[in-house]
């Protein structure tokens, strides 16, 4: 395709140097000057309009095909590297991991160190402590 495109370029930019003479000399097109005629360079063009729809077309179609084919695994080299595409759900998943974390944690720490959590939280009893009546 690399090469379809730079003779696509080299086509255009012949065609545009050969409009910009004839539109500066029109006496190119004289009877003598060329060996073809005006009419048979009319026609050889419109004879590549039709070649150059069919080639449209053709380009069309293999690259609807390509786009079609460009997700698929077995297409895909090898070697390429993509960006993961995030999802909107990354928090959820973070914060589902850190609850799972913590309490787990907690959980350990509960069943092998007791008083930790009484001192914590103050949750032994105080032994001096003074009852008001009223």
């Amino acid at each position: 395709m690399g090469n379809i495109n730079k003779h696509i370029r080299y086509m255009h930019a012949t065609l545009g140097y050969l409009r910009d003479q004839l539109q500066a000399d029109p006496k190119i097109l004289q009877l003598g000057q060329e060996i073809h005629t005006v009419s048979s360079l009319a026609s050889q063009c419109g004879n590549a309009l039709k070649h150059l729809r069919g080639f449209s077309e053709e380009v069309k179609f293999l690259k609807c095909h390509l786009d079609k084919v460009s997700g698929d695994a077995e297409h895909t080299p090898a070697d390429l590297i993509v960006e993961c595409a995030r999802s909107g759900r990354t928090w959820q998943r973070r914060l589902l991991a850190s609850l799972a974390t913590t309490t787990a944690l907690a959980t350990v720490i509960w069943y092998s160190q007791p008083r930790f959590f009484a001192r914590i939280f103050n949750l032994s009893s105080l032994h001096n402590t003074v009852t008001l009546d009223v």
